[in-house]
């Protein structure tokens, strides 16, 4: 019985023996593809870093196995032991491509940016022709809101690579995402069914360009009403002031009648707690006697929708004349000239170019209107509105006005 016992305990003893011998003996290899198969089929991060520890353990001169392990430890949200690795392997080899690429995606993923940027110049001093390495310096300019550089690098490579499609690709993206002039057109054609016997015909030109400090734009404005000819020179910016504030400015004048002689606006923009904005503002306008107006507006963003209600104030003939105008836009991509957009109010706008003639503003009125704006491509935006105002002209006597407009802007 003692000898059956003895046979036992070795045979056991032998297969434990026997397995812990075949463990250690797996190769780094083969604990890299298992940890590998770790991540890919099972995410299971903490197993594939075990498994890659033990692979160091026996081959710490293994580069492969030191990055895979910063991978995982960079995927794992543990920057400071990914740095180890990285390093670990780039004292011994600086010129490493996997290890300079893997210690770029770790701190631009981690909004390092000035350091992945660091990263990849030095990489490039070893592989100046790698097309990888020059598209991710161009994603980490742009992020770094570098647009022209980002171009010229961009330019630079194609110059010595004429084909690579991925540069060229980019180049495209680049260019378009920075345009920053555009030339716009524009036509309104208004009709009525009592108050005028003719149309109102009006065309537009504008030159924009959008600078480092403000969006500036200067228009051209020709009108065609009570079959006289006349011309409106405006100008229009929106500075940024600080973060979450901003302004409009603008100016116009004219010497034709049909046209206000001078207008000016200003009104401040501020975000709020909560998606909302606020805007505060006057508006001047001189025909043949002055007019003032002050502009009061709360909005609020909801997800792609904006929503917002305007009013302009003012005193006039004894009392204060006042005007809403509720407002939404429903924004289709990440463009704001990309949209569609209703309206309705009561009351005289001063913003409205359609009007913009001197008129009792004690007097009733009610309006609705629908536009859209859509780019059919990067550079090209076309533009539609259409409206609906019955204004009384005169005391208890209505008429209805029916207003179309149309434009197309070319960014480049």
């Amino acid at each position: 019985m003692r000898s059956i016992l003895r046979s036992t305990l070795i045979m056991l003893l032998s297969l434990v023996s026997t397995g812990a011998f075949s463990q250690q003996n797996i190769s780094s290899d083969d604990l890299l593809k298992s940890a590998q198969s770790a991540i890919r089929q099972e995410k299971n991060y903490p197993k594939a870093i075990s498994l890659l520890k033990t692979a160091i353990s026996q081959s710490p001169d293994y580069s492969d196995l030191r990055i895979m392990l910063g991978r995982v430890y960079t995927w794992s949200d543990s920057p400071d032991s990914a740095r180890t690795q990285f390093q670990a392997v780039l004292q011994k080899d600086p010129a490493n491509e996997d290890a300079l690429n893997a210690s770029f995606d770790l701190e631009y993923w981690n909004k390092n940016l000035p350091r992945s940027l660091e990263i990849v110049d030095q990489a490039l001093k070893h592989y100046p022709n790698s097309e990888e390495l020059v598209l991710k310096k161009v994603k980490v300019l742009s992020a770094l809101e570098k647009p022209q550089a980002a171009i010229d690098v961009t330019e630079s490579f194609i110059r010595k690579n004429p084909e690579s499609k991925e540069a060229l690709k980019s180049l495209r993206s680049l260019k378009d995402a920075n345009l920053k002039n555009n030339i716009t057109y524009g036509y309104t054609f208004s009709s009525f069914d009592k108050r005028f016997a003719q149309p109102w015909h009006m065309a537009n030109f504008s030159y924009g360009r959008v600078t480092p400090f403000a969006t500036l734009n200067f228009q051209v404005n020709y009108a065609n009403r009570f079959n006289t000819n006349g011309v409106e020179f405006e100008t229009n910016s929106y500075p940024a002031i600080t973060n979450g504030l901003y302004a409009y400015v603008g100016a116009a004048f004219s010497n034709s009648s049909i046209f206000s002689r001078h207008r000016f606006g200003v009104s401040l923009y501020k975000s709020l707690p909560l998606s909302f904005e606020a805007e505060g503002g006057v508006r001047y306008l001189k025909f043949n006697s002055a007019t003032i107006l002050y502009v009061v507006g709360m909005g609020r963003y909801f997800g792609n929708s904006f929503f917002g209600l305007r009013s302009y104030i003012g005193p006039g003939d004894g009392q204060f004349s006042k005007s809403f105008n509720l407002y939404s836009r429903f924004y289709l991509s990440d463009d704001r000239n990309d949209y569609f957009g209703i309206s309705g109010g009561t009351g005289f706008s001063p913003d409205d170019r359609a009007r913009n003639i001197d008129i009792n503003r004690n007097l009733k009125s009610l309006k609705a209107g629908i536009e859209y704006s859509r780019n059919v491509t990067k550079r090209l935006i076309i533009s539609g509105s259409a409206s609906y105002l019955n204004e009384e002209y005169s005391t208890a006597t209505f008429g209805n006005q029916f207003t179309i407009s149309a434009g197309i802007q070319h960014r480049f």
